[in-house]
């Protein structure tokens, strides 16, 4: 679960393939309703993006929110708040694009990219 401004537990996906954290619009209401404090951007030139089931969708504002992971490891808080889109939906899940700057590589973690350099050997 991510929480969202110590105010709201959301489902998320971590290895989403997201290029930028995504909220639904649904989520989105029930946060702004619930923290109206939250730093929202009306974009002067909506943002075209293509979601999860490969639809295109034009995505008219961002929300800046603070986040808490809960991992098995215990809870990460994020100093900054995090730029998310709001994108046109009711789907529940938190697309989550900051493992990166946390310094989890999902591919290496996977196995898909080791961290070492490889060799052939004969």
């Amino acid at each position: 679960m991510v929480v969202l401004e110590n105010a709201m537990q959301v489902p998320y996906c971590a290895d989403s393939g997201a290029d930028q954290s995504c909220i639904s619009m649904s989520a989105f209401k029930k946060l702004i309703s619930s923290c109206p404090w939250v730093l929202v951007r009306n974009q002067t030139q909506p943002i075209l993006c293509e979601v999860t089931d490969g639809r295109r969708v034009l995505v008219d504002n961002t929300v800046e929110v603070h986040l808490s992971l809960r991992t098995a490891a215990g809870p990460v808080n994020l100093e900054k708040p995090i730029v998310c889109l709001v994108v046109p939906g009711d789907d529940d899940e938190f697309l989550l694009d900051v493992l990166d700057i946390l310094g989890i590589n999902v591919d290496r973690e996977l196995g898909n990219n080791p961290p070492w350099p490889s060799a052939s050997c004969p």
